[in-house]
């Protein structure tokens, strides 16, 4: 990975200067991501793209709204800052101006994680440099090496990967596969860590197709709740009463189905999915006409 400080731009390559870099708040930015929970059920897996929805105006500053959340980057203070609706002040997401032995504090929801700058570098996107920001997470007196920031792209756990401390215990995750821009998803030169983009890309494209996946709303239900296949197939959707007896059965092939429940009676019930990789476990669903 070529060193900031070494760089050179000699007259037969001057023209990467030009190059426009890829910013962070570009709306034609798109990352394809992973989310993974652990359950008793076994392992669940869900794709899902973070991208541009609008323009919006709070507190006086406009904010691109991605589905990852509000952000917008100041050139005059050289920062990334994010909000939501329900925050009192933006928070500072990166500051494009750390250099080595810096120290950031990002503060995210209750808690703060602190990070120290290990070293910059850079790497090639699209004709064009992007610093590489690689530091030493700090979450209390616990600490764990590892973590970087992209320039315009964010870090393997995602846009705003950060903000999310490797020592937050959960019931899951997320990681970045793929990242597009302007249409088009750019070679990473050299990669960062597992994330060389094009194979990346690659990958979340056959794991997408691959790995049957589901999602259930609303909960509590009224008279029908909806199931989300992330592809199309046949499956069976089974509702059990809390004795675990079957309350209905239900097969279909529709990537969205609507499940009728005014029959049932008011109360908790089980929901799982049966197909050709087998029983997904949904987890409780209330009904409450």
């Amino acid at each position: 990975m070529k060193k900031l400080f070494s760089l050179v731009c000699a007259a037969a390559i001057c023209f990467q200067s030009f190059a426009q870099k890829v910013l962070f708040t570009d709306p034609t930015n798109e990352w394809e991501v992973m989310y993974y929970g652990y359950g008793s059920g076994g392992d669940s897996y869900y794709p899902h793209t973070d991208k541009y929805i609008s323009d919006t105006v709070m507190n006086g500053k406009t904010y691109r709204h991605f589905t990852f959340g509000w952000v917008r980057e100041d050139a005059v203070t050289k920062k990334l800052y994010y909000t939501n609706p329900a925050l009192d002040s933006e928070r500072v997401a990166m500051d494009y101006n750390a250099v080595a032995g810096d120290t950031l504090r990002l503060e995210y929801g209750s808690w703060a994680l602190t990070y120290v700058v290990n070293n910059v570098d850079s790497i090639l996107i699209n004709s064009t440099w992007q610093h590489v920001w690689h530091f030493t997470e700090f979450y209390g007196a616990s600490q764990m090496p590892g973590s970087y920031f992209i320039e315009g792209v964010g870090n393997g756990k995602g846009p705003l990967g950060l903000l999310t401390s490797s020592f937050v215990v959960g019931d899951g995750g997320s990681s970045v596969y793929c990242f597009s821009t302007g249409g088009s998803a750019p070679p990473f030169s050299p990669a960062v860590g597992s994330f060389d983009n094009v194979k990346s890309c690659a990958s979340f494209d056959h794991m997408h197709e691959s790995v049957s996946t589901f999602r259930l709303w609303p909960d509590p239900a009224g008279y029908e709740f909806n199931i989300f296949a992330n592809y199309p197939h046949a499956y069976t959707i089974s509702v059990y009463n809390m004795l675990g007896q079957m309350a209905m059965q239900m097969p279909t092939s529709n990537q969205h189905e609507t499940v009728d429940v005014t029959y049932l009676a008011r109360g908790m019930y089980f929901v799982s999915i049966n197909d050709e990789n087998g029983v997904h476990k949904l987890g409780k669903l209330a009904v409450v006409h």
